[in-house]
This record gives C-alpha cells, structure tokens and sequence, in this order.
C-alpha cells in the first residue's frame, strides 16, 4: 500500500505543474482590435514605429457600426487597429481592467502631428462613457490608451 501510495505522490506532483499551466492562457490575454506597435502609414510608405497614424485600414462607423476593442500592454501605448471615419458625433465607452490609473486619447489623424480631440483619465477599476461632438465626418480618428492600460470597450457613431 504504501508503494502505490508513493507513486501517486510522484504522479501528483509531476501533473500538478502541467496543470497549473494550462489554466494560464485565456482569450481574453489576446489583444482585439487593439495593437501595441502599429505601423504607420504616411504618404504612400510604410514607415516603423512612431508616435501617429495607425497603418491598418479604416472603420467607417457609420456603415460599419460599433467597434469593439479589448487589450492590455505593459510597457507601449495601445492603438486602436483602425482610425475611425463617417460619424459628426461619437459614444467612446471604456472599461479600465487595470490596477492604475489610464489615459484615453481620441486623435484627429492629420499631416504632421495629431490632434487630441478629447481626452479623458479612469481611475483603476472604473468604467467611463463619454460623448464627442462636432467630428468632421470625412476626417480619420483612432483611439491610444496610456502604457500600463487594460482596457475593453468600443466606440460607436450616435
């Protein structure tokens, strides 16, 4: 009894750490809609990384409708994977997974820098929803989040 006994320890304690290992990759650890070094798209060339302009293509919200996002980084800031176009008024609903405090950026992708269109900060735990008005609809937008942030959310046209 007790050999069989100790090769069930032996089992247990060979299978514990495979164990505790699969139950560490989930889902929602992969980043939707959201990438933490996008690449950049400035006059017909792709350009490395930077500081504006995500590459990737374009959401037209108003045909398209509500883009969701969910995501985290540690050390970059997110970028939405589209800039945003078609709507004059925007919902942006973001919920901070984080244990610190974050900052969310609407920018206005333009030639040269980027303009902030709105920004706001929430608190760790905190989930904010805020209204942006008077967009130009034919103009292109994309959301950044702070470096540290996890987040989920989406923005829609209302």
């Amino acid at each position: 009894m007790k050999k069989i006994s100790k090769i069930f320890s032996i089992f247990l304690v060979c299978l514990l750490p495979l164990l505790g290992s699969v139950g560490t990759v989930f889902a929602a650890d992969q980043n939707i809609g959201l990438c933490e070094q996008p690449i950049y798209f400035e006059y017909n060339k792709i350009e490395t990384f930077g500081i504006d302009k995500p590459y990737n293509s374009e959401w037209d919200l108003s045909k398209e409708g509500k883009y969701t996002f969910s995501g985290w980084c540690i050390d970059n800031y997110l970028y939405t994977n589209y800039t945003f176009t078609g709507a004059s008024s925007v919902r942006i609903w973001v919920n901070n997974n984080s244990n610190q405090k974050i900052t969310v950026k609407l920018l206005k992708q333009q030639p040269g820098v980027d303009w902030s269109q709105s920004t706001r900060s929430i608190e760790a735990g905190k989930t904010l929803s805020w209204r942006v008005d008077s967009l130009n609809k034919s103009s292109y937008y994309y959301l950044q989040f702070s470096k540290g942030s996890n987040v989920s959310g989406y923005i829609e046209a209302v």
